[in-house]
C-alpha cells in the first residue's frame, strides 16, 4: 500500500471509531509508530482536525465528517458470489526491505532513551519507551516470523494476542519474562532479553526473506553493556 492510500485509510479508520491507539494503527498497516506519527502529522497539515489523548490515541474532532459513502444495492442480483466476512485485511503482511529496516532502526535507536530513564531514576520514562516502542517493534518482528512460517495466511490478533499459538514455548516464555518491570534491576534484565530476542528473530527474518541484516544493534549493544556496567559500579540498584 502506498503512502497516499495508507493515509487515506487511516483517516477512514479514524472516522469509524471514537479513539484509536497509535499501536493499533501501526499493527493494522504494518508500519512503525514513528511512521504513524508522521502520517497523523500529514493529515493535520492537510487541515484534518485530529485530536489526541495521552495514553489512549487519536480521534477526529467532533463535528468533522467525511463525505458520505454511497451504498449500492444489488437489485438485479448481478453479484454472482456470496460476500463472506473475512479477516484477511488483518493478516500479517509480508514486509518490504524498507519496512524491515525501519523496524530494526526504530528498535535499536530508541534503546538509549530507555537507558536514559534508568540512569536518571525516571522509571516510568524507561518503562514507557520499552513498552510502547521497543516491545512493539519486537512483536512486529516476531509477527513476521509467524507470517513466514504460515505463508502470511493469518492474523495474530489485535495487540498480537494470539502470537503465542504460533511460536515455540521457549520464545514465548522469554518474551513473557520481559514484562516484569517492577524495579530498575528487572527493567535492565527485560531490556537485555528484548535485545537478545530481537537480534535472534530479526536475523532469522532477514535470512528467510533475503534482506540485508543491518548493523544498528552492534554499537547500541556495546553502549548498553557499557552503561549497565557503569550503573552497577555506581551502585544504583
Amino acid at each position: 500500500m502506498n503512502r497516499i492510500n495508507r493515509v487515506t485509510s487511516i483517516l477512514i479508520q479514524l472516522q469509524s471509531k471514537k479513539i484509536i491507539p497509535a499501536k493499533e494503527i501501526a499493527q493494522r498497516f504494518n508500519i512503525s509508530l514513528r511512521t504513524v506519527y508522521r502520517d497523523i502529522r500529514t493529515l493535520e497539515e492537510a487541515g484534518i482536525p485530529i485530536g489526541s489523548e495521552a495514553g489512549k490515541g487519536y480521534f477526529l474532532v467532533e463535528g468533522f465528517l467525511l463525505p458520505p459513502v454511497k451504498v449500492l444495492i444489488d437489485k438485479d442480483c448481478r453479484i454472482k458470489r456470496d460476500i463472506v466476512p473475512t479477516d484477511i485485511d488483518y493478516h500479517v503482511r509480508k514486509p518490504s526491505a524498507r519496512e524491515y529496516d525501519d523496524c530494526c532502526n526504530e528498535f535499536w535507536n530508541v534503546t538509549p532513551y530507555v537507558i536514559k530513564g534508568l540512569c536518571r531514576k525516571e522509571i516510568l520514562f524507561a518503562i514507557d519507551h520499552l513498552n510502547q516502542i521497543l516491545r512493539f517493534e519486537l512483536l512486529r518482528m516476531m509477527s513476521w516470523k509467524v507470517g513466514i512460517k504460515t505463508e502470511f495466511s493469518l492474523s495474530v490478533g489485535k495487540n498480537y494476542k494470539y502470537i503465542n499459538k504460533y511460536i515455540d514455548e521457549d520464545l514465548w516464555n522469554r518474551l513473557l519474562s520481559t514484562y516484569r518491570m517492577d524495579s530498575y534491576e528487572n527493567i535492565w534484565k527485560s531490556l537485555f532479553i528484548c535485545h537478545q530476542l530481537f537480534r535472534e528473530v530479526s536475523k532469522e527474518v532477514a535470512e528467510l526473506l533475503g534482506f540485508d541484516y543491518p548493523e544498528y544493534g552492534k554499537n547500541i549493544t556495546r553502549y548498553t553493556e557499557d552503561m549497565y556496567k557503569k550503573y552497577v559500579e555506581n551502585d544504583y540498584f
